[in-house]
């Protein structure tokens, strides 16, 4: 069964509310690590950008099952009665994200669970000119492949498409800092291989860059 993946923005009404929601997030991303293998990613996060309140969140689930699985727990019954009394300005944002090629890499360093603290986690959505998203992901499978051979501090890398639109890719990357982002990974001959094509294959490009505030990134036995 594949894996599926959904990204999530959260949106508290007031201070209170941010820190109740907080107080959910922790319960259950501690929860999903000891007690649910099929939960592989459960992290939360917010922006760099300080005028960006939003939460956002990184799931990830080895199957449709486990996610089931995950929405039958107590603890996420919990919060989904606490979104029930009106405290999110609205209800959450879901994108749901599949696999985009088995052929492409996706990986995670171990290290990134010592790490998480520092790491900035990238958010990017990629929406291509039409019948060019196959070519746009054979550029990022030389990207990802460059990434785990020869940058260690590139920590995650995965890539992503919309189920009900086929243009439209996401990647998902987490690196040890944003100045190796932009020193080291954007630099690298696979990227500028692909800025150098981008106009042509790609309609706009969304980077959200995130701070990793808790749950996890890396299981084990992933």
């Amino acid at each position: 069964m594949s894996r599926i993946s959904l990204f999530l923005r959260l949106n508290p009404i007031n201070q209170k509310a941010k820190e109740e929601l907080y107080e959910h997030l922790v319960t259950l991303s501690r929860v999903t690590q000891d007690t649910e293998p099929g939960v592989l990613r459960y992290s939360y996060a917010t922006a760099y950008d300080p005028e960006d309140e939003l939460i956002y969140m990184i799931e990830e689930y080895a199957s449709q099952e486990a996610a089931d699985d995950h929405m039958k727990t107590k603890e996420y019954s919990a919060l989904v009665k606490w979104i029930g009394t009106g405290a999110l300005g609205a209800g959450p944002a879901i994108q749901r994200m599949v696999p985009a090629d088995p052929l492409i890499n996706n990986f995670v360093r171990p290290q990134i669970a010592l790490q998480q603290s520092n790491v900035a986690l990238i958010y990017t959505e990629v929406i291509c000119h039409p019948g060019k998203a196959a070519t746009v992901l054979e550029h990022w499978k030389a990207v990802a492949k460059v990434s785990e051979d020869q940058e260690l501090g590139t920590l995650l890398w995965g890539a992503w498409k919309d189920p009900g639109q086929d243009d439209r890719v996401f990647i998902v990357h987490a690196y040890e800092s944003l100045e190796y982002l932009f020193e080291e990974h954007v630099n690298s001959r696979a990227m500028k291989n692909f800025r150098a094509l981008r106009d042509e294959y790609v309609k706009e490009m969304n980077v959200l860059k995130l701070k990793v505030k808790g749950g996890f990134l890396y299981k084990k036995f992933e």
